[in-house]
């Protein structure tokens, strides 16, 4: 399952790769992904204004290739995608994946 979220962060890029790797390690996937099946993978797509973590590269750069990340963005995403200068349908209408996505009808984290 996957799911986007647009929200503000008062703290640092550092801070917030942090957090998502403390959430991921608290759901039990492995820190070092390699490509391994994991039951939670909390990844930033892209912070206003880029990101000076080395470690965090911003945009996602293969964010515009997953037609599983772009789905879930667009419901929450309205202008240009940061980096790409193209919406999230323009992405969608251009990336190569053509996986089948499924709606999660009704579903909420409540």
């Amino acid at each position: 399952m996957n799911f986007a979220a647009v929200g503000e962060w008062s703290g640092s890029d550092h801070g917030l790769l942090t957090l998502c790797r403390e959430i991921e390690a608290l759901c039990g996937s492995p820190v070092n992904k390699l490509g391994d099946a994991r039951s939670i993978d909390a990844d930033i797509l892209f912070i206003e204004g880029g990101s000076s973590c080395p470690e965090l590269l911003l945009p996602h750069p293969r964010m515009h290739l997953r037609r599983f990340v772009l789905v879930p963005l667009e419901e929450v995403m309205d202008g240009p995608v940061p980096g790409f200068a193209r919406t999230v349908g323009e992405l969608l209408a251009q990336t190569p994946d053509e996986s089948h996505i499924t709606l999660c009808e009704g579903f909420s984290f409540d």
